[in-house]
């Protein structure tokens, strides 16, 4: 009876390779402390002698690093496509709320959290790229970057990789997002469940396709089952002041508009009543005010517990030692929460 082979240990790569267990622990883990050199040549031995990491064991010390307070032992990149003052900002408040989601998480992980503007016009990417390197970044987290293409200077293949939404890498990194899927049936749900039969959804054309459709997706199935509005009333839209806006909802007899910030104050600025002319379900909350206040009714994603699950996507890969492309990539989706407000009349009438 054939035995099972033994897979190479640490020691054992450290030995054939004539260096430290220590050094091979860190080439495997791509530290910025090890010399490229020598990483590459003792991942070249680790592949030829078959070596496989142990997940059971990673597993382990990542257990034992979150119930102590430990050093941070290296760092994950926050890409965001802000500088931070701007991001600290009301209207970019859910990338603020995902980031102290990464930071608290990270922490309790032994891993500390940087943030970096990913299209900065004063630093280069092949610079950033280097900033990364040398500072021990050995994760990065793309915080809704989907919108804009990602700088092609950036060695993506040196670093474990989370997107929060889809993003333009030339392959697809695991991700972490709101189940705006299961958002859109929630919103019909309630403004049903108030007495809303005519609805409508404005939301904008580059944004949907970052999304895949999904919200529109959503929405059409979810009138179909509701057996609402007679036709298919929804808005893509590419300018909020080309008047595209405002002529929709003047052609269209909705007594609710399912839609987001912009749009919401395009409308109040073209004279509407919110809710007297119809009710509004807002998509998000992107503004700390908004949370606040009982004013609109809408979706709380939960953007905390989104940057939390970013983090610990970085690390099973930095544990696994996974760099760059994953070889299946995987979606991990995150439900949020509904809140009443204001800009819904309670049992309203159908029309």
């Amino acid at each position: 009876m054939s035995k099972t082979p033994k897979n190479p240990t640490l020691q054992d790569i450290a030995d054939r390779a004539d260096v430290s267990r220590m050094t091979v622990s860190l080439a495997l883990r791509h530290s910025s402390r090890i010399r490229q050199s020598t990483r590459e040549r003792i991942e070249r031995i680790a592949k030829e002698m078959d070596y496989r990491p142990n997940p059971l064991v990673s597993a382990h010390m990542s257990h034992l690093r979150a119930l102590k307070k430990v050093r941070p032992q290296a760092a994950i990149g926050f890409l965001a496509r802000w500088s931070k003052e701007e991001f600290k900002e009301e209207r970019h408040y859910n990338v603020y709320r995902m980031y102290q989601g990464a930071c608290e998480k990270a922490s309790a992980l032994g891993y500390s959290v940087e943030y970096h503007d990913l299209f900065d016009r004063e630093i280069r990417m092949k610079r950033l790229n280097q900033i990364l390197l040398s500072r021990g970044v050995e994760g990065l987290i793309l915080a809704q970057t989907g919108v804009v293409p990602a700088p092609e200077d950036i060695e993506w293949s040196r670093f474990a990789i989370a997107a929060s939404q889809f993003s333009h890498l030339p392959f697809m990194p695991h991700r972490t997002m709101s189940d705006v899927y299961s958002m859109i049936w929630t919103i019909v749900s309630e403004v049903w469940s108030k007495g809303y039969r005519k609805m409508g959804l404005i939301v904008r054309h580059s944004v949907e396709e970052v999304l895949e459709r999904r919200r529109v997706s959503a929405f059409l199935g979810a009138l179909n089952h509701y057996q609402a509005n007679d036709g298919a009333p929804f808005l893509l839209f590419d300018s909020l002041t080309d008047g595209s806006i405002e002529d929709w909802v003047e052609k269209q007899d909705i007594d609710v508009l399912l839609t987001e910030q912009e749009t919401y104050e395009r409308l109040l600025e073209s004279g509407y009543t919110i809710p007297q002319d119809f009710g509004v379900a807002m998509l998000n909350f992107p503004k700390r005010s908004w949370l606040e206040r009982d004013e609109f009714a809408g979706y709380n994603h939960n953007f905390e517990l989104v940057g939390a699950s970013l983090v610990e996507l970085v690390v099973e890969q930095l544990n696994l030692n996974q760099r760059g492309e994953p070889s299946e990539s995987k979606s991990v989706l995150i439900k949020g929460e509904w809140r009443d407000g204001k800009s819904l009349e309670a049992q309203k009438t159908s029309k």
